[in-house]
């Protein structure tokens, strides 16, 4: 039994839309992970890649900018209050860096 199980695509925050979709159109994939320091931070598809990558100077717009899914780890035991303030946090953060999604 044979898995056609794409390898996971990773870049960082400060990659280029134009990178991820070069990178998305060799290895046929559909979704790229986001990375800070060597974790995840994020998940960004080609649909909103392309989205950007259409409207001026959005080619050079940084990942950080257009990741659609934002990934927060925690530890299995971590207290309510601590969760709360992690999440918080993260929205915080997508909304601070966030471009809006082009129309179509």
């Amino acid at each position: 039994m044979s898995t056609d199980t794409p390898a996971i695509t990773t870049l960082t925050l400060d990659s280029t839309v134009a990178d991820a979709i070069a990178v998305l159109a060799e290895a046929g994939g559909h979704h790229v992970v986001v990375e800070a320091h060597g974790r995840p931070v994020g998940v960004v598809g080609v649909d909103e890649l392309e989205a950007h990558q259409h409207q001026p100077g959005g080619a050079t717009h940084h990942l950080r900018e257009v990741i659609e899914w934002q990934c927060v780890l925690l530890p299995p035991d971590t207290d309510t209050q601590l969760t709360l303030a992690t999440y918080r946090q993260a929205a915080w953060d997508h909304l601070l860096h966030r471009r809006p999604r082009p129309a179509r």
